[in-house]
C-alpha cells in the first residue's frame, strides 16, 4: 500500500521533531516498519550524511522549549561572551567569591539566598558563566539600583586592595587567626599584590603596636594555593595507584608468560622425547640416520599430505613410480641405442665429409682445366684423336696414350714434363670417373631431398623429426619394432639379411597405413559384435517361447497320458475277461513314452548357451 504525500510529510516532520518511531506510527495511524520505510527512503533521497545530528540539534531544541531563532540569538550572545574572554569552563580562581564557604556568610545576599532556596543544584560547577550571572545579579543590578557607575567600582575596588587594613583597639589580645596562619614564613612570604606588602603599617598613633591585618584577597590566594597542593597531591596519588596498576598489569604479564613458557616447555620435552624415540627405533631397527635422511622424509610427508593421507592413492602412486621406473630403464636402453647409432651416424658422416673434400679437389682440378679450355669434351676428343692415331699407326691403345705423350715431350722443348704431367691427369681423370657415379647418385639423392624437404616443412616436419623416424625405422631394421609378431620376418632380419633398407621403408610404411586402417576395421567388427548379440537375444526370447510352448505341451501330453493310462487299465481288464473266456493270448505293449525336461531359468540357459 502507498502512503499519501500527506502521511510522508506528516512523518518525515515528526522524525525530524526528534520523535519516537512508535510516536509517528500511533499519531499516523501506520505501522512502525512503514514509518521506518518512509523514513530510509527519504533520507537516500537527500543524500545527507549529517541528518542524524540535525535531527538531534531539533530534539534538543524542542525539550529545551525554545524556538530556533532563540537558539540563534543565544549562540549569538555566547558569540559576545567569548569575545570578552567569558567561556563555559570552570575557572576556579573566582570559585571562592561566587559561593561564600565561610561560616559568616551573608544571609541578605541573593545569591546565597537563591543557593538555599534551590536555586543552585546541589552538583552545580561553577564556572565563568557563572561569574557573568553573578555580576549581573549583584553586581551591576545593585550599581543599577543604587545609580554607581561601573568606572567608580572598579576604582573603589582598587582602593579597597590598597587601603584595607583596619584598626584594632585591643590588637594584642584580638589577633585573628589569620595573622598566625598566613604569616607563616614557608607558605605566603612571596605573595605580593601589584608589588606591595600584604601587610601594611597602621597610621593611627592612639595604637602603641603595629597590627598587621590580612585582605580577603590574600586569603582567596592563600586558600588556591592550598587547593593547587591537593590537587598536586591528588595528581601524585593518581599516579602513584596508575603505576601500581601498571605494576600489577605487568606481575600478571610476566605471570601469564611464565605459565605459557613452562607449558610451551612440557609440550617441547615431549616432542624432544618422541624424536628421540624415534630417532632410536630407526636407526636400531632400520639402521636409518634421521639427520642425514631428514629432507628425504619431508618430502615423503609432503607426498603423503598431497593425496590427504589416503594409504589407497599412495600405494597406487608408488605401483606407478615402480612401473615408471621400469619404463624408465626401459627408456635408458632405447636412448643408448639412440646414442650408438648417433654415433655412427657421425662416424659415417665424418667418411662422407672425407670423400666430399676429396670429390671436391677433383671438381676443383676438372673446373680448372675448364677455365685453361680443356673440358671433358675437349679431353674426350683429345682421346678419341689418340685412339684414331694409335689404330691406324697400329699401336695398342695403352701405349698409345704414352707414345702421345712422350712424342709431345721429345718434340716440344717447352712442354717438357708434359707426358708425365698427362698421366696424372689421367690417373686422376680415372680416379674421378671412378667417383662420379658415386657423386652422381649423391647429386640425385640430394635432388630427391631439395624436392622433398620442402613438402615436409611444409606440414611442420623438422630435421629431429626426420631423424627420429630414421632411428625408428632402425629400430624397425633391427627388430626391436614388430607392428605384426611373426617370426619368419624376424628369421628373415636376424639370419639372412636379405632384404634391403628401402624394402624396410617401404614394409614400414605399410604397416603404418595398415595401422590407420585398423579404427575403421574396429569399427566393423563393433558393428558385427552388436548385431550378433542383438541376434543371440533374439535367438534367447525364441528359446524362452519354445520353452514354454513345450512346458505347455509336456502338460498337456501327461494329462493325456493319464488318460491314455486309465483307457488302457480299462482295456486290461476288459482283455482279461475275453481271454479268461475265449483262452485267448493278447500281448500289449505301452502306447508311447513323454519324457519333458524343462529349465525355469532363462539367466542359467543364456550362461549355457554361451558356454556352447
Amino acid at each position: 500500500m502507498t502512503e499519501s504525500r500527506f502521511v510522508r510529510e506528516s512523518v518525515i516532520k515528526g522524525y525530524l521533531d526528534g520523535k519516537s518511531f512508535a510516536e509517528i506510527s500511533n499519531e499516523n495511524n501506520i505501522a512502525k516498519g512503514s514509518v521506518f520505510n518512509i523514513i530510509n527512503a527519504w533520507t537516500a533521497q537527500i543524500g545527507i550524511p549529517d541528518i542524524e545530528e540535525i535531527r538531534e540539534f531539533s530534539t534538543m531544541i524542542r525539550k529545551s522549549g525554545i524556538t530556533i531563532k532563540q537558539c540563534a540569538q543565544s549562540f549569538r550572545f555566547i558569540q559576545i561572551l567569548a569575545s570578552f574572554g567569558i567561556r563555559d569552563e570552570l575557572h576556579s580562581s573566582y570559585v571562592a567569591d561566587i559561593i561564600p564557604r565561610n561560616r559568616d556568610e551573608n544571609e541578605d545576599d541573593p545569591v546565597i539566598k537563591n543557593k538555599k532556596s534551590g536555586g543552585w543544584k546541589k552538583d552545580h560547577a561553577p564556572t565563568s558563566r557563572d561569574n557573568f550571572y553573578y555580576f549581573i545579579e549583584s553586581i551591576y543590578n545593585n550599581c543599577k539600583n543604587q545609580g554607581i557607575k561601573s568606572t567608580n567600582v572598579i576604582r573603589w575596588i582598587q582602593d579597597l586592595i590598597d587601603f584595607g587594613p583596619l584598626l584594632y583597639e585591643n590588637a594584642g589580645n584580638n589577633t585573628t587567626g589569620f595573622e598566625r596562619d598566613i604569616n607563616e614564613p614557608s607558605e605566603l612570604q612571596n605573595l605580593r599584590t601589584n608589588n606591595k606588602p600584604l601587610f601594611r603599617k597602621s597610621k593611627d598613633t592612639r595604637n602603641e603596636r603595629e597590627i598587621q591585618i590580612p585582605f580577603i584577597s590574600k586569603i582567596s590566594g592563600y586558600i588556591e594555593q592550598k587547593k593547587l597542593e591537593v590537587q598536586h597531591l591528588d595528581i601524585n596519588n593518581k599516579k602513584l595507584q596508575q603505576e601500581i596498576r601498571d605494576l600489577e598489569e605487568q606481575k600478571n604479564t610476566l605471570l601469564s608468560n611464565i605459565t605459557n613458557l613452562i607449558r610451551k616447555e612440557s609440550l617441547s620435552l615431549t616432542y624432544l622425547d618422541w624424536f628421540n624415540s624415534l630417532k632410536k627405533e630407526l636407526l636400531e631397527i632400520y639402521g636409518i640416520k634421521l639427520e642425514e635422511e631428514f629432507s628425504n622424509f619431508v618430502k615423503v610427508f609432503t607426498d603423503f599430505k598431497y593425496y590427504d593421507y589416503d594409504a589407497h592413492q599412495i600405494v597406487k602412486e608408488y605401483k606407478q613410480i615402480e612401473s615408471l621406473r621400469y619404463e624408465m630403464k626401459a627408456i635408458q636402453g632405447i636412448v643408448d641405442s639412440i646414442v650408438h647409432t648417433r654415433d655412427n651416424l657421425l662416424k659415417e658422416i665424418e667418411s662422407l665429409e672425407e670423400r666430399k673434400s676429396y670429390s671436391r679437389q677433383s671438381l676443383d682440378a676438372l673446373q680448372e682445366l675448364n677455365y685453361a679450355g680443356y673440358g671433358l669434351k675437349e679431353l674426350r676428343q683429345l682421346k678419341n684423336t689418340v685412339i684414331e692415331i694409335a689404330v691406324s699407326n697400329g699401336i695398342e691403345f695403352y701405349d698409345a696414350g704414352k707414345k702421345f705423350l712422350k712424342d709431345l715431350e721429345n718434340q716440344y722443348d717447352n712442354k717438357l714434363g708434359f707426358e708425365t704431367k698427362i698421366k696424372e691427369v689421367k690417373t686422376e681423370l680415372k680416379k674421378l670417373e671412378d667417383e662420379v657415379p658415386e657423386y652422381k647418385e649423391y647429386l640425385q639423392a640430394k635432388d630427391i631431398i631439395s624436392r622433398s624437404l620442402p613438402y615436409l616443412y611444409k606440414f611442420g616436419v623438422t630435421d629431429d623429426d626426420i631423424i627420429s623416424m630414421t632411428d625408428v625405422v632402425t629400430t624397425y631394421l633391427n627388430g626391436n619394432i614388430t607392428f605384426n609378431p611373426n617370426p619368419q620376418s624376424e628369421n628373415i632380419v636376424d639370419e639372412n639379411k636379405l632384404i634391403k633398407i628401402p624394402y624396410y621403408w617401404r614394409s614400414f610404411i605399410n604397416e603404418i597405413r595398415n595401422l590407420g586402417n585398423i579404427n575403421s576395421q574396429i569399427t566393423k567388427q563393433r558393428s558385427y559384435l552388436d548385431a550378433i548379440r542383438k541376434e543371440i537375444d533374439d535367438l534367447n526370447s525364441q528359446r524362452q517361447n519354445l520353452n514354454e510352448q513345450t512346458l505347455l505341451s509336456g502338460q498337456l501330453l501327461n494329462s493325456l497320458n493319464g488318460r491314455l493310462s486309465y483307457f488302457i487299465e480299462s482295456l486290461k481288464q476288459i482283455m482279461f475277461s475275453v481271454k479268461e473266456l475265449n483262452k485267448m493270448f493278447i500281448v500289449y505293449q505301452p502306447l508311447f513314452f513323454i519324457h519333458v525336461t524343462t529349465s525355469g531359468d532363462s539367466k542359467d540357459d543364456n550362461n549355457i548357451h554361451k558356454d556352447e
